[in-house]
C-alpha cells in the first residue's frame, strides 16, 4: 500500500518546470506531486492546502461558516488547479483526498488586494493534521500489513512540511506499535525553480522506519522512565534509586505484562501519548467528536 502526501501552497503560482525522478526520462508538471503520483502510481494521494488560500478565491468571502469557507475553497482548489493534468494527473476524487489545514497570519491577494487575517498557533496545524492524517490512513490501510508513506515536501509553506513529516512519522511509528504493522517512510523533495535549468531533480531526501522508542537503556544498563541525562537532575541519588527500581519491575514483570508495562513507561517519553492510546476505551466516538467540535468553534 502506497500514500503519497503533499502539503502545497499556492498553486498559482507553480510553473511549468521539467522534472526527473531516478533513471525515468524528464516529465513536463507544474508540480513535482504530479510527476511523484504518475510515476510512482501510489494507492491514494493526499492533498494538504492551507486555508489561509482563500484570500485567493472570491467566493470564501461569503462563507457563514468556517466550514462553508472550506469547502468553498476545496471546490475553487479543485476546479482551478487539482483537476487540472498540469498540476495533477489523474486525481480521482473518489479515491484521492483534499485536506483544508488551519494556517496563521495575515495574507494579502497582490491583484485584488483582498486580506485575510487568520489568527491562532501554529500548532493548530500539528494536531488537525494528525489527527485527519490519522483517520484517512487508518481508513485507507485497514487491511494492508505493509504501508509506505511518501512524503513530497516540495511545495509546502514554511512549517507546513517539517509539522506533516513530524506528524507522519508518529502515525508510522503508532501503526507499528498497535497493528504491528510494516511501515516506511519516504520524503521528496525537488530542486528550486531555476527557469534556466534544464530539468529540476526530485531527490530522496531521508527514507526511514518510524518508530516509538518507548523506554530507553541508559549506558549504566539501567532502564529509564524517559530520554534524560541524570547529570541534569540535582537530586541524583533519588533519581540513581529510581532507575533502580524500575530496573527490578521492568525484569520482573517483562515478559508477563510487557503489553501494559512498555507503552506506560513509554507514557513518560512520549507526552502520554502511547498510555492515551493503550488505555483510553474502545468507543471514543464521542469524545472525539466533542474535541472536534471544540477545536472548530475555536
Amino acid at each position: 500500500m502506497k500514500i503519497l502526501i503533499a502539503p502545497w501552497g499556492w498553486p498559482g503560482m507553480y510553473k511549468k518546470s521539467r522534472y526527473k525522478f531516478n533513471a525515468n526520462e524528464p516529465l513536463t508538471s507544474n508540480t513535482s506531486t504530479g510527476v511523484l503520483k504518475k510515476l510512482l502510481d501510489p494507492d491514494h494521494t493526499i492533498l494538504i492546502f492551507p486555508d489561509s488560500l482563500a484570500v485567493y478565491n472570491p467566493q470564501s468571502y461569503n462563507a457563514q461558516t468556517y466550514e462553508d469557507l472550506v469547502n468553498s475553497l476545496k471546490d475553487f482548489l479543485f476546479e482551478h488547479y487539482v483537476s487540472n493534468p498540469a498540476w495533477m494527473p489523474d486525481f480521482n476524487q473518489k479515491k484521492d483526498s483534499m485536506l483544508i489545514s488551519p494556517n496563521v497570519g495575515t495574507f494579502v491577494d497582490k491583484d485584488t488586494k483582498r486580506r485575510l487575517n487568520i489568527e491562532g498557533k501554529l500548532s493548530d496545524y500539528y494536531y488537525w493534521i494528525f489527527y485527519n492524517l490519522s483517520c484517512l490512513i487508518l481508513n485507507i490501510a485497514l487491511n494492508s500489513k505493509d504501508i509506505t508513506l511518501i512524503l513530497d515536501t516540495s511545495h509546502g509553506i514554511n512549517f507546513m512540511s517539517y509539522l506533516t513529516f513530524s506528524a507522519l512519522y508518529n502515525i508510522g511509528a503508532a501503526l507499528e506499535l498497535l497493528r504491528h504493522e510494516n511501515v516506511k517512510l519516504k520524503i521528496y523533495n525537488a530542486d528550486p525553480y531555476v527557469e534556466v535549468a534544464k530539468y529540476l531533480e526530485i531527490n530522496l531526501v531521508r527514507e526511514l522506519t518510524p518508530k516509538i522508542q518507548l523506554i530507553k537503556k541508559h549506558e549504566t544498563g539501567k532502564f529509564l522512565p524517559f530520554n534524560a541525562d541524570m547529570e541534569k537532575f540535582s537530586d541524583r541519588g533519588k533519581f540513581q534509586k529510581l532507575s533502580k527500581e524500575i530496573s527490578e519491575i521492568f525484569r520482573q514483570y517483562e515478559k508477563t505484562y510487557s503489553d501494559v508495562f512498555l507503552p506506560f513507561l513509554g507514557s513518560f517519553s512520549q507526552g502520554v501519548v502511547n498510555g492515551i492510546v493503550h488505555f483510553f476505551p474502545e468507543d471514543s466516538s464521542e469524545i472525539e467528536n466533542k474535541v472536534c467540535d471544540i477545536f472548530n468553534s475555536n
